[in-house]
This record gives C-alpha cells, structure tokens and sequence, in this order.
C-alpha cells in the first residue's frame, strides 16, 4: 500500500513536470527495505529507462521508480523489468502469456468503458505481481478514482475488481451509486464475460444483497457493506465492490483447481 501511495502522490504531479526530464529522480526515491541502493545501478537504470522509453513525462519516471522499489541487483534484472514495462507501456503482450489462462491485459483495461476519462497502466512494484495505477484526464476532479482495477502477472490479468463507495447519510447519493453500479456492473460483465449479466446479479446490486456465482469464464462476486456504527473514526459510508476471478485459476471459494 506504501508502493501504490507514494506512486499515485508521484503521478499527481505529472502535468506540472511536462515533458522536462529529472535526471536525479532516482537517487531521490526511497529504496527497497531489505536491500540497500546501489548507486552504479541506479545511474544504469536512469539511462536504459531513457533509451528505450525516451523522454516520456508518465512512463519514464515511475519505471525507475519501480525499478528502485523492486529491488533489482544486477543489470540483467533491471534489462528484464524495463523490457517488461515496456511491453506494458506498448500494449505488445504475448497472446501466449493470456490465451486460456486469463484476460488480455490490452483489452481489460477498458472494460469498464471508461478509456475517455481516464488513463491507466501495468506496474511490477514487486516480482511476480502487476497491479494497476491510473490517472484522471484533465484538471477537473483529479483526485477522484474510478474504482476500477484489473491485476494478474505479467501479460495477463486474473482478477478484475470494482469498488465504489457513498455517504449513508444522504440516500439520494446512494440511490444514484446503486443505479450507476449496476450500470457499469452490466458493462464490465459483457466486456469481461462475454455474456449478459443474469438478473441475480444485477438483483443484489439493487437490493444491497450479496452474489456468488460463475459467468462465463469468471467466478464473480458481490458484496455491498453499511457503515459500522461503531466505529466513530470513518464516515458513515457504504461500499459496493464486484469482483471477478478468471475461473481456471480459482474457484468461487478462494480454493485452486
């Protein structure tokens, strides 16, 4: 979560950069906790990241970020990382690594319909993982996230989620979140799935109830939460989150096939 924080605060600050190259940006960020910078790598890095991805304003700067965070000890390691970002950055995945095995990464970034308002991209913090980080397209309302996040390894994504949240104490918001998840539930579902959303589905949305089932090639599953009266420390929020598993990896109750 630290990673992803301090990536996203990173991002934030992309239309003020330009395309203007920080040349020091590496030797500014935070190293992996267990294994101390090594300067000669860091200056290796900084370089290859700007021959193969040149000055880009987004893509350079949060590879050697990601570069730093994952640790890398050798030149061929980080050779490998930003061959990889790159291949992300270019939307060139392997069909091998994501045909039967889990979605297109290229195509499951824009399921949810959404390519307009908002910019997203694959990142390995750490060995093994991709996650997603995404951006708002222009000044109005930056800091609003879409919620959506598709996630997996590299070339292909497993897991798809969708999280949205509203004040309890104003129904009308939550009315409207309930009306405008179900509307994007159905279109993830179809771009996702390749099939109509069935009706329990879209049910427990609108009822606030729970669903747990298998579309298509997905496990999917719905919960929706009130907000704990207990608890004085949050706002009294309610959470929608859908979350679809590529039903080859993991059964609908968390178990490997």
């Amino acid at each position: 979560m630290f990673l992803l924080k301090a990536l996203v605060k990173f991002i934030s600050n992309f239309p003020r950069r330009g395309a203007r190259r920080n040349a020091r940006l590496v030797s500014e960020l935070p190293g992996s906790r267990d294994k101390p910078a090594n300067p000669e790598l860091q200056s290796y890095a900084a370089k290859e990241i700007y021959r193969i991805l040149g000055g880009d304003p987004f893509w350079g700067p949060l590879v050697e970020m990601c570069v730093r965070f994952s640790g890398c000890q050798t030149t061929e390691e980080i050779d490998d990382f930003i061959s990889a970002h790159a291949e992300s950055r270019n939307g060139t995945f392997p069909a091998t690594l994501h045909v039967g095995q889990g979605w297109n990464p290229e195509l499951a970034l824009w399921f949810l319909g959404d390519k307009a308002e908002f910019l997203r991209a694959y990142v390995c913090p750490f060995v093994g993982r991709w996650t997603t980080l995404e951006w708002r397209q222009g000044p109005a309302d930056s800091w609003r996230e879409s919620g959506y996040k598709p996630a997996g390894r590299r070339g292909c994504v497993d897991t798809i989620s969708y999280f949205q949240f509203a004040d309890e104490r104003q129904p009308s918001k939550v009315a409207s979140m309930t009306q405008e998840f179900g509307r994007n539930a159905d279109r993830l579902i179809r771009n996702a799935c390749g099939v109509a959303p069935p009706d329990a589905l879209l049910d427990a949305i609108a009822s606030h109830n729970e669903f747990v089932g298998v579309i298509g090639c997905a496990n999917v599953r719905f919960t929706f939460e009130g907000s704990n009266p207990q608890d004085w420390t949050v706002p009294p929020t309610v959470s929608f989150d859908l979350c679809l598993t590529w039903k080859s990896s993991l059964t609908v109750d968390g178990s490997s096939q």
